[in-house]
C-alpha cells in the first residue's frame, strides 16, 4: 500500500470518526481515518456513555458544553441518531471533597453550565432514586445524559464519508513517519501512506504510536470499574439520574 492524503487519522473511535467529519466538511481537505478493526472497536465502544459539562479546568468545561448542543441536536447538526437521552447527573462527595466540589461548579457556572450545588439532604429532591445519607455536599447537572456510543461513531463515520472521507478497516499502523523534524506519514502493515499531517486519535495506544516519531506524551492509562446492570421492564418510565460519588 503506498497513498496519499492530506491529512491521516489513526483510530476510528468516536474522537477520530468525529474529527474527520469536521474536517472534511469544514476544510474540505482529503483525510483518511486508519482503524486497526473494525469502527468503534476499541474503547469507544466500552465507553460509559456519559455526556456530562461537569469537569474540573475551564478548557474541558467549554469543550463539553460545546459538545452537549451537538448531541441534543444531533440530527440537525450531524445527521443521524446518536441515541441522546437527558438524565440528569448528579455528583456526591463528603466533606473532604466538599470544597474541591464547590470550586468545581463555581468555575461551570462562570462557563454558563446550568449546575448547582445540593446538600445531602436535597439529593432525594432532585432524585427520588436516592438519598444523601453520608453525603457532605452534591451538585446537580440537569441537562447531563448518555448516548448511544456506537451509533454516534458509526454516524460520524458515514457522514465524514459523505462528505468524501476514505475510512480504512483493519490497517495496522505501526510507526509514523518523519524527516527532519517533519511527520511525512505512517507505516502500516500493508506499505506506507503519505501525509504532511497526522492526528492520533488512538487512546491508549497513542503513547506507543507517538514514541515512533520521537514524541513522549505524558500519557498513563488506568482501569476504572464498571458495572453493567440490565434495567427491569417495570423499573419505571423515567431513565434514571446518573450518579457519580
Amino acid at each position: 500500500m503506498t497513498d496519499t492524503a492530506d491529512i491521516l487519522i489513526i483510530g476510528g473511535g468516536v474522537m477520530g470518526t468525529s474529527i474527520a467529519y469536521h474536517l472534511v466538511r469544514q476544510a474540505g481537505v482529503r483525510v483518511e481515518v486508519l482503524e486497526r478493526q473494525s469502527i468503534c472497536s476499541g474503547t469507544t465502544g466500552r465507553s460509559g456513555a456519559i455526556v456530562r459539562q461537569h469537569y474540573s479546568n475551564d478548557f474541558t468545561i467549554r469543550m463539553a458544553k460545546e459538545s452537549l448542543s451537538v448531541y441534543q441536536h444531533f440530527d440537525d447538526i450531524v445527521g443521524g441518531d446518536c441515541g441522546f437521552i437527558t438524565t440528569g447527573m448528579i455528583v456526591m462527595t463528603n466533606e473532604q471533597g466538599a470544597d474541591a466540589l464547590r470550586e468545581n461548579v463555581k468555575m461551570q457556572q462562570a462557563q454558563g453550565v446550568h449546575t448547582h450545588l445540593l446538600n445531602g439532604s436535597e439529593v432525594g429532591q432532585a432524585a427520588q432514586e436516592y438519598n444523601g445519607e453520608g453525603v457532605a455536599l452534591a451538585c446537580y447537572e440537569p441537562d447531563a445524559g448518555v448516548a448511544d456510543p456506537m451509533a454516534t461513531t458509526h454516524c460520524f463515520a458515514q457522514r465524514a464519508r459523505d462528505f468524501g472521507s476514505i475510512i480504512r478497516e483493519g490497517v495496522v499502523v505501526s510507526h509514523i513517519l518523519h524527516e527532519n523534524s517533519r511527520v511525512t506519514g505512517v507505516r502500516t502493515l500493508d506499505g506506507d501512506i503519505h501525509a504532511p499531517t497526522v492526528v492520533i486519535a488512538a487512546n491508549v495506544w497513542s503513547g506507543r504510536l507517538a514514541q515512533t516519531a520521537g514524541v513522549t506524551l505524558p500519557l498513563t492509562p488506568t482501569r476504572h470499574p464498571m458495572l453493567s446492570l440490565r434495567r427491569p421492564n417495570d423499573f419505571g418510565g423515567r431513565h434514571g439520574i446518573h450518579a457519580v460519588g
